[in-house]
């Protein structure tokens, strides 16, 4: 299962310098697109499965790319959370 970390959708103005590890996407029209080719990159390297912690409000975002909910939400760094899982 490879899991993704630190994806981050940002509007312009808020852009800054992120740490190496944070993948921003800051245009809205290419938010889908980019996560397909992540679970495509996830796919081409073996791994059978995608997981991530979707903020509760992103959630329907995730859903239409295929991802399900497992567990209950909870809280991570103070945000709601739920964690979500999808077969590649």
């Amino acid at each position: 299962m490879m899991r993704l970390e630190y994806l981050e959708i940002l509007p312009r103005k808020k852009m800054t310098s992120p740490p190496p590890y944070i993948v921003q996407i800051v245009d809205w029209n290419t938010q889908h697109q980019t996560l397909a080719t992540l679970c495509d990159a996830a796919k081409q390297r073996g791994f059978g499965e995608v997981m991530l912690h979707a903020q509760t409000h992103a959630a329907p975002f995730y859903y239409q790319h295929g991802f399900l909910s497992l567990g209950s939400e909870f809280f991570e760094a103070g945000i709601p959370h739920q964690e979500m899982h999808k077969r590649l």
